[in-house]
């Protein structure tokens, strides 16, 4: 779910939303070719009336967003098996009317060969090697980061560039090859980076192993060059971080031989996080701040 990418563009919205479903069923080991979703759409009244003046404005961001969810489930071949439809969430309050935002929860069902084999989102051991696969770009529009940055300037209303888009083919490409992986028992561990980009990812999966990372921001595979901020915070899609054993290094990187894919750095047992020469904090302090309570969503 990500309705802040509704603000951009419905379109990217959804797009978004059911490449992350997926790729979350393939970060643990589920099988590509047997996967279902679940489309639950929460909309504002999209007819146009006196009381909505904006309906057909609206119901643009509905048929938008409907055209994402039919070319991204056929692309990837996800039926949806089931969902909800709510139209009308909205509410006057003092005489004003409250909208809530365009929103499509995502959710998909899949199927393992073998639950056995599944992969965990922590790093596991000190001296794993850990790896970025596909693109990062400049893609930091209604991300978690620029909103925080835009309430902090007193600038909410700034998008802060282009919503996260989605290559299908490409996503496919990297899927494959991350499910052939899993299958031949190469990856230790697997995180799909989504809020917050990779700056998070390598946090939550160095919290959840009470181990520390070193990485080198200057590896992460990149389409352009990017400064550091949208290297950590971009939220670009189809990505996962990863890590495998020194000696199952050369064969991961050949079944993923012609796709973005970089080992950025190592799995370190100092609980400390190293993202290049922007960020080294110890995982107290990280988990403190994850804890703190929620704000400003």
């Amino acid at each position: 779910i990500n309705p802040f990418y509704a603000d951009l563009d419905t379109y990217w919205m959804m797009a978004s939303v059911i490449d992350e479903a997926v790729r979350r069923v393939i970060s643990v080991g589920g099988r590509l070719d047997r996967i279902a979703g679940l489309d639950n759409f929460c909309w504002p009244d999209p007819v146009q009336s006196e009381k909505t003046p904006d309906g057909r404005y609206k119901m643009a961001q509905l048929v938008r967003a409907n055209k994402a969810l039919r070319d991204f489930t056929v692309a990837y071949g996800v039926p949806c098996v089931s969902g909800k439809d709510s139209m009308k969430n909205d509410s006057v309050r003092g005489g004003r009317k409250i909208s809530i935002p365009p929103t499509v929860l995502f959710s998909t069902i899949g199927y393992m060969d073998d639950v056995r084999r599944a992969v965990t989102m922590p790093f596991k051991r000190p001296g794993d090697r850990i790896y970025v696969a596909g693109n990062t770009r400049a893609e930091l529009g209604a991300s978690e980061f620029h909103r925080m940055l835009a309430r902090e300037q007193g600038n909410p209303g700034d998008c802060g560039g282009p919503v996260p888009h989605v290559d299908a083919q490409g996503a496919l490409r990297i899927y494959a090859a991350m499910q052939k992986t899993i299958a031949a028992g190469l990856v230790r561990s697997s995180h799909t980076p989504s809020l917050g980009g990779l700056a998070v990812a390598f946090a939550l999966a160095a919290l959840g192993g009470e181990l520390g990372a070193e990485v080198d921001l200057g590896k992460i595979p990149v389409e352009d060059g990017l400064d550091s901020d949208a290297l950590l915070f971009s939220e670009s899609n189809s990505r996962f971080v990863l890590t495998a054993r020194p000696e199952h290094a050369g064969e991961l990187e050949a079944l993923f031989e012609g796709i973005p894919l970089a080992c950025v750095g190592t799995v370190t047992e100092a609980r400390r996080l190293k993202l290049g020469t922007v960020v080294d904090s110890d995982l107290d302090a990280l988990r403190a701040a994850f804890k703190r309570t929620l704000w400003g969503i």
